[in-house]
């Protein structure tokens, strides 16, 4: 391979690699780690967000009342808006007609100023059948967004179903990670939140609501709610139970309680927000979490087989163990050697 060829090839890699940075550990630790940047304070970081529940149960009119909130700066969920702008509504489930009948009723219980601040923050495309491609390309629609991301400004995209925009197959692990990385790029890229709207299976695992397709949605995404029926619904109210199923920079919540209203004449629908959830009693999950935890302190790397023996008199079982020891490592509260051990992870104290 001659000198011309090799030079040709690092054009080409610098063509299409990412402006990447790096800097030594203690060039971050002289700077100081910067906080977690927040959409919504508490709810909603700047990256990726999942919103998952079944069809009908509300998600829709939630993300339609986040946008108004993020365009117009006003609480969401009791959650102060930490960046507001401009959003970009991809709805490939509801054709134009109904989005528009959506807004039309959500927006008599706004302000003369809140109304002229949704008029021209909120934006959605002219047609349908939005993809985004994974197959390399010199325009890809990932192309065509990140330009119109960065000319607009926009704070907040929400992509309504996810399903409809992905490029492949949601079971398939490649087709996922190239799916969720574009988003991932262009959330970092422009500073913003992404928000995607998803279905769980049509039969519950154990009971409980979860994202369908390959597993790297939810290693991958920043933060995912899962929304689900607060109690019996009827003509004029939708009430919904909103759960922080996962939230990579910060602690655990507890559920919050909305009720989604409509007027006997359906021409206006607000979204009211009933608080958190009253503090429940530690489930066994979080128990055993708290069992692992303080027994690894102070340890450097301990085996499963050694963690499941001392949990084991306390009454837990070897499978309820390892499924914690799972969730434990994909939320970050422990870490796993090559040899199979875990332990707690580093803490550094900044100076």
């Amino acid at each position: 391979m001659n000198e011309q060829t090799n030079e040709n090839e690092l054009k080409t890699l610098v063509q299409f690699a990412p402006d990447i940075e790096v800097h030594s550990l203690g060039n971050y630790i002289d700077r100081g780690i910067p906080e977690p940047k927040w959409l919504v304070e508490g709810v909603v970081p700047k990256g990726l967000t999942l919103i998952i529940g079944s069809s009908g149960i509300g998600k829709t009119w939630l993300v339609l009342h986040l946008a108004i909130c993020v365009a117009t700066g006003q609480n969401f969920l009791g959650r102060r808006i930490g960046d507001s702008g401009k959003v970009l509504i991809i709805d490939e489930e509801n054709n134009m007609s109904e989005l528009y009948r959506r807004f039309k009723t959500m927006l008599p219980s706004l302000s003369a100023e809140q109304k002229a601040a949704v008029r021209e923050a909120i934006m959605i495309p002219n047609h349908f059948g939005f993809k985004f491609e994974t197959s390399f390309g010199e325009m890809t629609n990932e192309a065509v967004m990140d330009g119109f991301i960065k000319k607009q400004c926009i704070k907040l995209l929400i992509i309504d179903p996810m399903r409809a925009v992905m490029d492949g197959d949601e079971n398939s692990s490649e087709a996922t990670q190239a799916f969720l990385g574009i988003l991932k790029r262009l959330a970092q890229k422009h500073d913003m939140s992404t928000v995607l709207l998803h279905h769980p299976p049509k039969v519950k695992r154990k009971g409980k609501t979860e994202g369908r397709g390959s597993g790297h949605f939810r290693g991958t995404a920043d933060c995912i709610l899962i929304i689900d029926s607060d109690g019996d619904s009827t003509a004029s109210e939708l009430p919904i139970r909103i759960e922080l199923d996962k939230l990579r920079a910060g602690p655990a919540q507890r559920p919050m309680h909305a009720v989604i209203a409509f007027s006997e004449d359906s021409k206006i629908t607000e979204v009211r927000f009933n608080g958190a959830a009253p503090q429940e009693a530690p489930s066994k999950a979080d128990e055993i979490d708290a069992c692992v935890l303080e027994y690894l302190k102070g340890k450097d790397e301990v085996s499963k087989a050694n963690i499941v023996k001392e949990m084991e008199p306390r009454g837990y079982s070897v499978s309820s163990v390892e499924k914690r020891l799972n969730r434990l490592l994909e939320t970050g509260k422990l870490t796993k050697s090559g040899r199979g051990k875990y332990t707690l992870p580093i803490q550094t104290t900044l100076s």
